[in-house]
């Protein structure tokens, strides 16, 4: 392959770029870093000009250059770069950037949603059945054993059991959309195996309200005209109906009346037409008012579907009734309805007598104070109902899930554009492979002098590493904490937080590494008979009992937890019947935890936990000893040392982040190397044929 650079695949010119290769830069903790190029300029040339559909000029109508091309740079027959070009300016030639393909990809997986993930295949009726036939998966979907709030005496509310995806699932799908693949087995680790994102918003939704908005209508009858008088009478002997209520206002200027962008709702026909299939809410009322003499009179406001009547509100009343005219009487109505594509929904209302001989009259206006009716898309997700797996995942990027798990393995990901594969490298496994240490010996540049700095920023003699704070009412109490209100105590360790410490009397007093997007989860003052404690996330909140018990439902902050799927465990589950009865029946769930393990789901196999130091009397392990060991190595004598190297093509384009790099009997400028092993923190400004400054931490 010719030196120089090369863009989609064609080489378009030799050049000399000053290159920045990123491990995983502990200098910067709560951050992905990646490789990339200072600015240079390519030369204008036809070459280019083709390559990039004339972009340089004004009225160039391509995609260049508000898209990167792929980026190659061959230096001695070696790739010594892979990744994107992105076209930054022209001024005689194109100043253009290179950068990892990593970037590219955390930009894409930066603005894709994890509902944005196709996961139809795992969509399921919420049911009884359906949550029982998901009890020990092992990939995609799995109920957990949670508290949300509702349950009690070993017994759930049937519409507040959740369930949580798996985040290997999720990485793999994200890999999948993305055009990529795990490289390695790191996907394997026993608790990577087991972690999963529970449901954590008030309530499951099929859509989202953009989504409901578009066909939403709220509309009103119009002024009296051809089509209505401004009332009805009705009498005795007189019948009255209106079939359907002549509703034709869909739109005013106070917002008062309106029909969404979908447009549903048909004025000519006076009918909320579905444009797909959907559960309608349908709320509307209509004022009338009546006087009785004697005899009984009836009148009832109904709902139509295709002109059949699908509900009804009714009203009676006999006697002596209201003899001054003066009270009115509303008749209001407020159901769901089931709509196919296509259905018609209307609205009628009727007034007649009841009884065989009767006496009374009435009136009903038809103006906008008295006749209205919206109509709603019920976007909610009831027992019964399918769940949408990807549509109920907490509302945060791909990204998001990525760098959570790499900070809280003390990792960075490796991405291989040529294979199309991420590596996860966790700071662990490097300093474990000591033994296959890379000697850069005799690449050091002797004849210049090296800085040893005697502190790493930014760590501190007190490190903490933080799950996100409750931004809600607290899982216990309902004391509101708010980490939106008021900054963090730097010296107060929350609960599942951890704190990484060092004897360095030089460093700072105390710093923050990271805080996570996910909460930790406390546990419930209850338990299951024979499982133990269950993780509580609480959605809900029961007071009262009986008539008087009343559910208040809130979002929560999105958590992890660990599942194990060789434990699953029957309860009960509570729903209420058309008779408005209470009936329980059982339904299996499998075993979860998030700091202690309950008794039943203990095993050797899974020892461990997501607080980063112990939490309680804990005693599995937790994130820091199991993952932070590397970390901690480094920290004994924090320090970090940029030397003068000069690398071949050849070792840059074999570099392997895996491995660590040895010095040994060595002496540059005034510092002498007998046998010294280092983490490759970075490479700065690199340019094949010229020494580069490798900034590297020692460890001990």
């Amino acid at each position: 392959m010719q030196d120089g650079l090369h863009l989609n695949n064609t080489w378009v010119a030799e050049v000399d770029v000053s290159l920045n290769f990123q491990a995983n830069d502990l200098s910067k903790p709560d951050t992905i870093q990646l490789t990339y190029s200072n600015s240079f300029t390519l030369p204008d040339t036809m070459l280019m000009r083709d390559l990039t559909q004339n972009a340089e000029q004004i009225d160039s109508g391509g995609d260049y250059p508000y898209i990167p091309l792929d980026a190659k740079l061959v230096s001695e027959g070696e790739v010594v770069f892979y990744g994107k070009a992105e076209l930054k300016s022209f001024k005689g030639g194109w100043s253009v950037n290179l950068y990892q393909t990593k970037k590219a990809l955390f930009e894409v997986l930066g603005e894709k949603s994890l509902r944005d993930l196709d996961l139809s295949r795992f969509d399921h009726k919420w049911t009884l059945a359906g949550i029982s036939a998901l009890a020990g998966a092992a990939k995609g979907v799995v109920y957990p054993v949670v508290d949300y709030g509702a349950y009690d005496a070993d017994t759930f509310a049937d519409d507040a059991i959740f369930p949580a995806v798996y985040v290997h699932t999720l990485i793999e799908q994200m890999f999948v959309e993305s055009g990529y693949r795990p490289a390695g087995n790191w996907l394997q680790d026993e608790l990577i195996k087991r972690l999963a994102v529970p449901f954590v918003d008030d309530e499951a939704n099929n859509q989202d309200d953009e989504w409901v908005q578009a066909r939403t209508a709220r509309v009103t009858v119009g002024p009296p005209g051809a089509d209505h008088p401004p009332f009805y009478v009705f009498t005795s002997s007189r019948r009255m109906e209106m079939n359907p209520i002549p509703f034709i206002v869909d739109a005013s200027e106070d917002g008062l009346w309106y029909d969404g962008a979908k447009n549903n709702f048909r004025p000519a026909l006076k009918a909320y037409v579905a444009d797909t299939a959907m559960r309608l809410h349908v709320q509307a009322s209509q004022r009338f008012g009546v006087t009785v003499s004697y005899g009984a009179m009836e009148a009832a406001l109904q709902i139509q579907k295709n002109g059949k009547i699908v509900a009804e509100s009714y009203f009676s009343v006999g006697g002596f009734y209201n003899p001054s005219g003066t009270k009115p009487d509303i008749l209001s109505i407020d159901e769901y309805v089931t709509c196919a594509p296509g259905d018609q929904i209307t609205i009628r209302f009727y007034a007649q007598k009841r009884t065989i001989v009767a006496d009374f009259t009435g009136s009903v206006p038809v103006d906008p104070e008295s006749s209205f009716v919206t109509f709603t898309p019920d976007s909610a997700i009831r027992p019964g109902d399918t769940w949408l797996v990807s549509r109920n995942l907490p509302e945060l990027t791909c990204a998001d899930l990525l760098v959570t798990f790499a900070l809280m393995a003390s990792s960075t990901y490796e991405v291989d554009e040529m294979r199309k594969t991420v590596r996860l490298i966790p700071l662990d496994s490097v300093i474990a492979n000591t033994g296959q240490a890379i000697d850069w010996s005799s690449k050091v540049e002797e004849s210049d002098e090296p800085e040893l700095a005697v502190t790493l920023e930014p760590y501190g003699q007190r490190n903490n590493v933080r799950w996100k704070e409750f931004d809600f009412l607290s899982e216990i109490s309902t004391a509101k904490i708010s980490s939106s209100n008021r900054k963090r105590d730097p010296l107060k360790t929350l609960f599942g937080d951890g704190v990484i410490t060092t004897t360095a009397g030089n460093l700072p007093t105390v710093s923050d590494l990271f805080e996570l997007e996910f909460a930790a989860c406390q546990n419930s003052d209850k338990e299951v008979t024979g499982y133990g404690s269950l993780v509580l996330i609480r959605t809900r909140r029961v007071t009262g009992k009986g008539s008087e018990r009343t559910v208040e439902r809130s979002s929560t902050t999105p958590r992890l937890v660990l599942i194990e799927p060789s434990v699953t465990v029957e309860v009960l589950a509570s729903m209420i019947t058309p008779d408005n009865t209470i009936q329980k029946n059982p339904v299996r769930l499998t075993g979860c935890w998030w700091g202690i393990r309950p008794v039943a789901v203990k095993t050797p196999a899974n020892n461990f936990s997501l607080a980063f130091d112990r939490v309680f009397s804990q005693r599995e392990q937790t994130l820091i000893p199991r993952y932070f060991s590397g970390l901690k190595r480094v920290l004994r004598r924090p320090r970090s040392l940029a030397i003068p190297v000069y690398l071949s093509p050849e070792d840059v384009a074999t570099l392997d982040l895996m491995r660590p790099i040895q010095i040994k009997q060595v002496r540059a400028g005034s510092l002498v190397f007998s046998n010294s092993y280092f983490y490759l923190n970075k490479i700065s400004g690199y340019i094949p044929g010229y020494v580069c400054t490798a900034t590297l931490v020692p460890y001990y």
